[in-house]
Order: structure tokens, then C-alpha cells, then sequence
């Protein structure tokens, strides 16, 4: 079976990086150096829309990839563009946490894949993280050769009520995560209607001020919360089949040796 990671975050980063850009051009290249004399005239529809592909372009091509895990290696995909591994062009995988991080930041902790070790002066660099969760690394430990095998024991017991998912399920997660990050990238709308429509100069910075606030509230950490729930139940369900597959295949290997 194949398992995908799915970088959920890819819509709100791409307006927050057009809006914060849009803001930018507005009030840091603008020739006034007071309010009270703040006066220009709102970006063409042309502008907006160049600025509006820019970002976008700049968050699937430049920002974190989706991975796809299987036995034969690691895809990984950025928009349409795709790239192969085998497992063994990363020897060096583990976990790892984010550079200057100290080991009990939990929130910080990550699965890596490397094809240099951890002591490399360029392995920041090369190294791909995936956000960690008991389960990825479960997958990662039957998968890659390189890691210690799970505790089979634990998880047979741990996902026994687990439902494995059809391929309407997984589509419906696709869905759901695609629909959660559209929601995410929902506040900093306005602050680009102002920068389009109003010509005040307080207005467009106070929505920022709100927009920065909401961002950093817990009311964006309910949607990213919602979207993990959600990847953790496709974790779950995708670890309990592989592990089937798995025994399966364990069984069928013992009784031909057998």
C-alpha cells in the first residue's frame, strides 16, 4: 500500500504570504512618510492577480512537500512535480527537532530522512522532516530498513477497534483537509479588500493588526487542531492495514517455509 503526508497548510500560507506582500508594497515603497499625507492609488486587477500566482507559486514549489511512503521508496511531490527515492538513498532517518530546539520542545519534534547523518554541517539542509505522530513513526519503522521494527504487539493491540479506510475515505479526508485550509486563509481577506477598495491609511493597518492577532489566536489553533484529528484517523486506519499486510504476508512466508 501507498501512504500519503499531506502538507495541510498550503492556501493559508500562500494568501498570508500575498497579503503580507500586498501590505508591503502599500505601505513600505509608498513615497508618503506621514498618515495625513497618505494618498495612492489601489493596485490594478493585473497587479493583484501577478502577485496572486507569484505566491501561490512560491508556497507549492518553495514550501514543504507532500510525501507518498511504500515499499519501493519515497515520492516526493511538490504541485505537479514529482521526484522518486528508494529507501536506500537515505540511509540516516530518525527523529530530529527543529535547529536551536532543545529534545523536551515536544512541539517541535520531527520524523527525518536524510542521505547525510546528523553530525553533517549540511544536514539542515538536506535533511526532509515530516511533523511527528506515534503512528508515521510506526509506518516509517516498517518501511524503511534503516529504523528499528514497532512494537507489533502494541499496535495489533492499540488499533483493534481501528476501521481501515476504502478509497472513498481516503478521498473524503482529501477533501476535508482541502476544505479546513481554504477556511484558514478565510481572515486575511479582507485586509485585501481594504488594500484593493478603501483609500484610508489606518484602516488596511488595523485589519492587519486583527489578522495578525487571529493567526496567532487559538482560533487558528482549532483548525490546525481539526486537521491533525483528522490526519491522525487516516494514520491510524492506513498503520492498522499495512500492519495486516504485513502479517499477512509474514503468515503466507512461514506456512510455504513451513
Amino acid at each position: 500500500m501507498k501512504f500519503e503526508i499531506i502538507y495541510s497548510r498550503k492556501i493559508r500560507d500562500a494568501v498570508a504570504f500575498f497579503t503580507i506582500f500586498m501590505f508591503i508594497c502599500q505601505y513600505g515603497l509608498t513615497r508618503e512618510d506621514v498618515a495625513e499625507n497618505f494618498s495612492r492609488t489601489a493596485p490594478t486587477w493585473g497587479w493583484f492577480a501577478f502577485c496572486a500566482v507569484m505566491s501561490f507559486i512560491y508556497i507549492f514549489l518553495i514550501w514543504d512537500d507532500d510525501y507518498i511512503l511504500s515499499e519501493s521508496g519515497i515520492i516526493c511531490r511538490r504541485m505537479i512535480f514529482t521526484r522518486k527515492y528508494t529507501w536506500d538513498e537515505f540511509p540516516y532517518c530518525g527523529i530530529c527537532y527543529k535547529e536551536g530546539e532543545e529534545s523536551e520542545n515536544k512541539k517541535e519534534k520531527f520524523l527525518y530522512f536524510s542521505k547525510k547523518p546528523k553530525s553533517h554541517r549540511k544536514f539542515e539542509k538536506v535533511c526532509k522532516r515530516i511533523e511527528y505522530t506515534s503512528e508515521v513513526e510506526a509506518i516509517f519503522q516498517i518501511y524503511c530498513l534503516h529504523m528499528d521494527k514497532p512494537d507489533w504487539e502494541f499496535w495489533n493491540e492499540e488499533l483493534k477497534e481501528t476501521r481501515v479506510w476504502n478509497e472513498e475515505d481516503f478521498h473524503t479526508y482529501k477533501r476535508e483537509v482541502f476544505k479546513k485550509d481554504i477556511i484558514q486563509s478565510v481572515y486575511f481577506l479582507p485586509v485585501l479588500w481594504v488594500l484593493k477598495f478603501v483609500d484610508n491609511y489606518y484602516i488596511p493597518v488595523i485589519l492587519m493588526g486583527i489578522t495578525v492577532f487571529i493567526y496567532c489566536s487559538s482560533y487558528a489553533d482549532k483548525w490546525a487542531g481539526k486537521i491533525k484529528d483528522l490526519t491522525k484517523e487516516y494514520q491510524r486506519a492506513a498503520l492498522r492495514q499495512l500492519i495486516d499486510e504485513k502479517q499477512e504476508g509474514y503468515r503466507m512466508t512461514e506456512s510455504i517455509e513451513g
